[in-house]
């Protein structure tokens, strides 16, 4: 398979649902697209679906039984696109209770998890936390490193109010070292850069720097660790200035760690956050570093 083929089949196996785009390509390739990616339950135009999908009394009791197919995931996830009410998408979320920790395994109900977390306000997906959370720590760890469960517990980071986020970041921090150097699990810890806490902030950026130069040589760790340093050195959040000022002090007394950091694009842009931290002769030390100066 070309290379440039193989890159966009990898992007669009992580979508819910086939692009918009999708419905202009020939016949011949919406049949490959719909052969490649089944729980797109296919490609088809907006009057098509619209005349397929099923009414909500066909989906009572239901729900969770079609999750689990590819065609049924994809009736479904229509019918949470265009039901008319709040209530009626939630009563199909609530047809989750008591099967979310194995929705989030399910090749094909792992997609209509996502779009009801992404279609529902916090209150209505509570009892996907509550499960989730349920099983503790490891439980939680274990979710995040799945193929597909990283999928989920990045959509409740996203979704999710204050607390639910901070009591998911709190199973997840113990276990920060593994999962930022999982192949699913680094996506998770990226997220989990972005909505931290002040304290789980502080937590995490410990937890990475005691291990740092390990870990930015770590392909999947990399990303976790560009993010955490550069999201923590750009923020703006009160009580952070002598964080910021303490972690570019320590960036600088990792032996070859700005070097190394300079020889990509994210790394680089961390090296001018550093500069402009510095002052006096620890400057001069990070110039010579980051600049050969």
């Amino acid at each position: 398979m070309p290379v440039p083929v193989k890159n966009l089949t990898t992007r669009l196996r992580f979508l819910v649902e086939a692009p918009s785009w999708a419905e202009y390509l020939p016949q011949a390739l919406q049949e490959d697209l719909n052969n490649m990616f089944p729980h797109f339950g296919g490609v088809t135009t907006q009057e098509n679906t619209a005349s397929k999908m099923m009414a909500t009394t066909e989906l009572t009791g239901k729900v969770w039984r079609l999750s689990q197919d590819a065609e049924g995931c994809r009736q479904v996830q229509q019918f949470l696109d265009r039901a008319p009410t709040e209530d009626e998408r939630s009563a199909i979320a609530q047809e989750f209770r008591g099967h979310v920790l194995k929705a989030v395994r399910c090749p094909y109900a792992n997609f209509v998890l996502q779009k009801c977390i992404a279609t529902l306000p916090p209150q209505h997906i509570a009892f996907m936390f509550d499960e989730l959370l349920s099983k503790g720590t490891r439980g939680v760890s274990e979710v995040a490193r799945h193929k597909y469960g990283c999928r989920i517990a990045q959509k409740l980071l996203d979704h999710g109010n204050t607390d639910q986020v901070t009591m998911m970041i709190d199973h997840l921090l113990p276990d920060s070292l593994a999962l930022s150097k999982s192949p699913f699990g680094n996506f998770v810890m990226q997220q989990v850069s972005r909505y931290c806490s002040l304290e789980q902030r502080r937590r995490l950026l410990q937890s990475l720097m005691d291990n740092v130069y390990t870990l930015v040589q770590d392909q999947y760790a990399f990303g976790v660790v560009i993010k955490t340093i550069s999201s923590t050195l750009r923020s703006h959040e009160d009580g952070l200035e002598l964080d910021k000022k303490q972690l570019a002090k320590d960036l600088l007394h990792v032996p070859g760690l700005l070097q190394h950091l300079r020889g990509s694009r994210q790394g680089q842009q961390i090296g001018k956050l550093v500069l402009q931290m510095l002052s006096g002769a620890e400057l001069e030390e990070a110039k010579h570093q980051l600049l050969g100066k």
